[in-house]
């Protein structure tokens, strides 16, 4: 930007919110602005305007080194925080944030969605991966991507439930799409006609496997060296 659109927007926006428009420090901001030679508001300018009382607003000064004229913002490896941190403030006054916010997650289901009772089907062999990730019945492919342990299953299947119900009072629907490859099939949420898929994966922690007293009498030799547990 040049000169003089930093200098309108200083004296117009509050310096900490424009630096976090620009996804900088106030700091950085004001560091720039004395290298190009841009006089800034002191503190409390804004506090004053607010209240009514006049202050002085000096003049953009001639500047008489031609490469200052220009100024170049680089935002900072904090620009994407700040970015989600504004939307997410915005999300909050959102009336269908609100009104989500009053939604009750059923302690009890009484049906399921198809995919999910297709999902406990396909799961129904107790087959566990060596995580102890619950893993589909050979030869099955699950359209949800479901990671976790046997133990949190129903806890997991009343919280899609719930989303599902939740998102289904503003239209949003969950359903398949198909890969390209094979044609393999994957759930996703239709909202306002965008594709949104999702994941849905358990964190586990590894620890030291502790001999069991069978293993410990057991003449086999080899046993697993590690144990999965959830993190809850």
């Amino acid at each position: 930007m040049t000169r003089e659109e930093l200098y309108s927007k200083v004296w117009t926006t509050p310096l900490r919110t424009l630096a976090r428009e620009f996804g900088i420090s106030d700091s950085a901001l004001g560091k720039k602005c004395n290298k190009h030679n841009v006089p800034k508001p002191k503190a409390g300018y804004s506090s004053k305007i607010r209240h009514g009382k006049k202050v002085k607003q000096p003049a953009l000064p001639v500047n008489k080194d031609p490469w200052l004229d220009n100024i170049c913002i680089t935002p900072s490896s904090a620009t994407e925080t700040v970015k989600i941190k504004n939307e997410l403030e915005l999300l909050t006054e959102d009336p269908r944030v609100i009104k989500a916010q009053n939604f009750k997650f059923p302690s009890n289901v009484s049906s399921y969605h198809d995919l999910i009772k297709s999902f406990r089907k396909e799961h129904s062999d107790r087959h566990t991966s060596r995580y102890g990730f619950v893993i589909a019945n050979y030869g099955s492919e699950p359209e949800l991507d479901i990671t976790v342990t046997r133990s949190s299953l129903t806890r997991v299947f009343k919280l899609l439930q719930g989303i599902i119900s939740l998102f289904k009072k503003y239209n949003w629907v969950l359903t398949t799409a198909s890969y390209s490859y094979k044609n393999k099939c994957y759930a996703c949420f239709i909202a306002e006609g965008e594709e949104i898929r999702f994941k849905i994966k358990e964190a586990v922690k590894q620890v030291p496997h502790v001999l069991t007293p069978k293993e410990i009498k057991s003449s086999y030799s080899y046993h697993q060296k590690y144990d999965y547990i959830t993190i809850r």
